[in-house]
């Protein structure tokens, strides 16, 4: 009964220790990400016009933003994989930036469900930061263990995504994810 116990007790401290190394890593991850971000060299750009100026185009491409700067006013807009930018031969800017892409990009991930996992997979279906995932996960001790899941997952930085999702054994699970 004591060894029960004991067994229970270090199976579910095993659980909480992973989910913790999960949690930490993706920490120094991102980390990581934003000192790389905070590196790259950015143009300081001034919100206000100078009078021999129409406008004024800054892109982020660390955050995925393009900022406009007009007479009007500024506005800063997220970019999708599919973004194109034209300026016409009289200056005019067109943008086109559909908020949704259903082009497949294959991702790699880790994260937990009821144990640590690897996941494999294609993101179907995004909109703007948001993006549906289908694939594989396979248990990190025993790969011969396999499941199909479908998540959704929020892009953090530079095509990392934190995911929520369940798999077809109705475990919900979480994690990590990188698309191609």
């Amino acid at each position: 009964m004591i060894k029960d116990l004991i067994s229970k007790v270090l199976a579910r401290i095993k659980k909480i220790a992973i989910l913790g190394v999960i949690i930490v890593l993706g920490l120094f991850g991102y980390k990581a990400c934003r000192k790389h971000q905070q590196n790259v060299i950015q143009v300081v750009t001034n919100p206000i016009l100078q009078p021999n100026q129409t406008g004024q185009i800054t892109v982020n491409s660390a955050n995925h933003t393009i900022t406009v700067v007009t007479p009007q006013g500024t506005t800063t807009t997220h970019l999708s994989d599919t973004t194109v930018i034209n300026v016409d031969n009289h200056g005019k800017l067109d943008i086109y930036n559909p908020s949704w892409d259903f082009k497949i990009h294959p991702t790699v991930g880790i994260g937990f469900a009821n144990k640590s996992k690897l996941f494999a997979g294609a993101s179907l279906i995004g909109y703007k930061k948001l993006d549906l995932n289908i694939g594989l996960e396979t248990d990190c001790q025993h790969f011969n263990e396999t499941a199909i899941n479908a998540s959704i997952g929020y892009n953090v930085h530079n095509e990392t995504y934190l995911f929520l999702g369940v798999n077809n054994h109705k475990n919900p699970e979480g994690g990590l994810r990188f698309r191609f």
